[in-house]
């Protein structure tokens, strides 16, 4: 559900059917518009304000209503929470603040103005031609750097957190006007000492994505990223 800071084509479709919550206060943010709807969470392109008149456009993403109380939505979104919570490097979108408004528990993240690599690969296709080489290489040494800090990534102890973030596909990354790369949505990233665990036999991610030994259901590492 990468397309939340994306200002692409796509995110435009997606915001026409989806502008009933424009303006909302949610907290101490109000909510501009949603900008996508997943199978979890909502996102909407937000502002906070505090009380020196100083206002910053960022993201929020939220457990959507009908889920709020479901403790295995919940639980998976609180260990997204803690874990995103404590990234913090220029090519993985930073979250700022954590929290719960009416029993709705909501993360508050970086905006990034841009789009995603999915929607830049997909422009290339209707323009007939392929992302430049240097492009892709410099796109991917982006994203490498993101994942080698999150993988060795350790505790407050100095132990190691395990961080596998599962899910690396071109909807994942994102891209900004100004060339920045960024890699996005650890919502079913595995770490040492979460709370929530996959059910045995259900694979998440993207198949066309995954390696093989996780498409299979198999043990996997900061390899398989």
């Amino acid at each position: 559900m990468a397309s939340y800071v994306c200002l692409g084509p796509r995110l435009v479709k997606r915001a026409r059917i989806a502008r009933e919550a424009s303006m909302e206060l949610f907290g101490r943010y109000q909510l501009l518009r949603r900008v996508a709807l997943g199978g979890m969470a909502e996102i909407f392109l937000a502002r906070s304000a505090s009380i020196d008149g100083f206002a910053k456009n960022l993201v929020i993403k939220r457990i959507r209503g009908e889920y709020s109380n479901d403790m295995l939505f919940s639980s998976r979104f609180l260990d997204e929470a803690r874990i995103s919570m404590t990234l913090n490097h220029q090519n993985i979108v930073q979250v700022f603040d954590f929290g719960q408004v009416e029993g709705s528990y909501y993360l508050a993240m970086e905006h990034v103005h841009g789009c995603d690599l999915e929607s830049v690969m997909n422009l290339d296709g209707v323009l007939g031609h392929g992302l430049d080489p240097a492009l892709s290489l410099f796109i991917m040494r982006e994203v490498c750097r993101g994942l080698d800090y999150a993988h060795t990534r350790v505790g407050r102890r100095g132990e190691p957190l395990d961080l596998i973030h599962r899910d690396v596909s071109p909807h994942n990354i994102l891209v900004s006007v100004s060339g920045e790369v960024k890699l996005t949505d650890f919502g079913i990233a595995q770490a040492r000492g979460q709370s929530s665990t996959t059910t045995p036999g259900v694979v998440l991610g993207k198949r066309g994505y995954m390696a093989p030994e996780h498409a299979t259901g198999q043990g996997v590492d900061a390899r398989s990223d």
